[in-house]
Formats: structure tokens, sequence, C-alpha cells
């Protein structure tokens, strides 16, 4: 391999199949730490640690009660409980309250909150506007390295008549299809937002892009906010299954975001409208 060549590589389905964490630099099994690497005491070090993450959105009162749309914030927790990453949205107040969730312009500055880069950033995710119809337009988003200036991937969410699906690539100028997450249409939760037996959650299968093979699963799960309507805050949980390679994980991790902006955060008029007030309004 040329150690110039800092592209990402495949997703690594072999547990037993050692991990090139840096071309040419150091070669680690799964849960190993990373010393001696660019990665030392970084986020890619700590999501090497772990096979599952949860994401939980923080409740916005102000939300809730006005339908006043606010940046999102996000707490990411490793398979122990222990916190180890904040997601803080940067967007204008404008393109929120005027803007569907699935147009509005936005960047996420992804955090650590333990090891040795605490409360620098990790990683920053961008997606412009695009006003998406149907197969025209359709979004995309960015991941960078802040330390390094590299691109990290890029992920879709290409057209689909039922499905819902996205893509993810690698951040080189080629973008390699590496991955594919894909929700079936045909859930519960889709249609009964209820936080108990099959209507508590929504499932998305992670599949290699070149086996179809399911190596991992992202699953959004209801609270009672979510089934009154008066909040949008999501819980997420993500199995990395047989993904053992730590910018995978990352990647799949913002992707979680990205999923939530596309399909169940509200913006805009819905915002309002499913608010304690706008309820109360529309009740008169």
């Amino acid at each position: 391999m040329n150690p110039a060549d800092t592209r990402m590589q495949p997703v690594i389905v072999d547990p037993n199949q050692a991990l090139a964490v840096a071309p040419g630099q150091v070669m680690v099994m799964p849960g190993a730490i990373i010393c001696g690497s660019p990665y030392e005491g970084d986020g890619f070090a700590i999501l090497n640690q772990t096979t599952n993450i949860k994401i939980k959105q923080k409740f916005e009162m102000l939300e809730a009660l006005t339908g006043w749309e606010t940046e999102n914030e996000y707490k990411v927790y490793d398979d122990k409980g222990k916190k180890i990453f904040k997601i803080k949205e940067k967007s204008d107040a404008l393109s929120r309250q005027l803007c569907g969730s699935g147009c509005r312009p936005y960047d996420y500055k992804i955090k650590c909150e333990t090891g040795a880069m605490k409360d620098l950033e990790f990683l920053h995710a961008s997606r412009e506007f695009a006003c998406t119809v149907c197969c025209f337009n359709r979004p995309e988003m960015v991941v960078t390295v802040p330390s390094t200036g590299a691109r990290l991937g890029v992920m879709t969410d290409p057209w689909a008549c039922c499905d819902m699906t996205f893509n993810l690539y690698d951040g080189s100028e080629a973008k390699k299809l590496v991955l594919q997450v894909i929700g079936s249409c045909c859930q519960c939760g889709l249609f009964c937002k209820c936080p108990c037996g099959p209507c508590e959650s929504i499932n998305f299968d992670i599949k290699d892009a070149h086996t179809g093979e399911v190596v991992g699963e992202i699953k959004n799960s209801f609270t009672m906010a979510n089934m009154t309507a008066m909040s949008d805050a999501d819980n997420y949980e993500i199995n990395f299954g047989q993904i053992v390679d730590p910018r995978w994980k990352a990647m799949v991790m913002v992707l979680a975001i990205f999923l939530d902006m596309r399909y169940f955060e509200q913006s805009g008029s819905e915002q309002r409208d499913n608010s304690a007030m706008g309820q109360m309004m529309n009740n008169r």
C-alpha cells in the first residue's frame, strides 16, 4: 500500500482481520489501543473501543411549547454508558423557521467528551441548502476531519419510491461507494409512534455495498414526547456489528444525524403546528 494514499479503505467485515488504522503506519486488531498513529487519543481511538453507541437528542422546551426551531444538540454514549461525543448544530435562525428539514442548510460540529481531545472538534459535517423534489437535487452531506482538513467521506440520500435509503462513500474524488443503509417502509413505527411493542422503533440495516451483506444496524427509538408530537427529539442505537474500521464507525454515527434531519426532524410550519401552543390554537 502506498503510504501517501490516505483514502479510506473498504469496510472490513472479518473480525479476525487486522485493521489498517492509518495506511502505512500501524496495524491494530479491533478493540486494541491505537498508539503511535495520527489517531492517538482522538475520536477514532474512542470509536475503536466500542461496538455499540447510543445517541440521545436534547429535549428543547422552547420548541415543544412554542414551535420556535432551535439548533439541535445530541449526546453520544458508548456501550458502557459513558458520554464520548457531543454533536451541536450550527445554522441560521431564518432557515430553521422557514425551511423544511429536508431543504435547510446546516453544519454539525462533533466534539470529544473524553480523552486527549476533550472539548476539541473531532469531525465536521456540512450540508448545503438544496430544494429536494423527488429524484431532483438529492441531499448530500460532507464529513471532514478538522485537525487535518481531509475529507473523511460523503453521504447521500438517493431517490427511492418507498424505502429510506442512504449511500456512504469514501473521501476520494472518485467517491467509492462502501456502505448502504436501508430502512423498510413496512414498519409499524412509521405509522404509529408508540414507545411499546413493534411501534417503539424504526430499524435501518447497514449493508456492505459490495456483498449486500448486513454488517450493522441503526435503530430509531421513540419517547412519549414523540407520541404526542410535541417534540421531535429522537434516540438512536447503533450496533456496528462487523464494521471494525473506526473511520467507518464515525461515518455511520454522523449518518444517524443526517437520517434524523431527513426523516424525523420537524421545521418551519410543521414544528409550529405540532407545538403545545400550535395545538391549542388549532383546537380553538
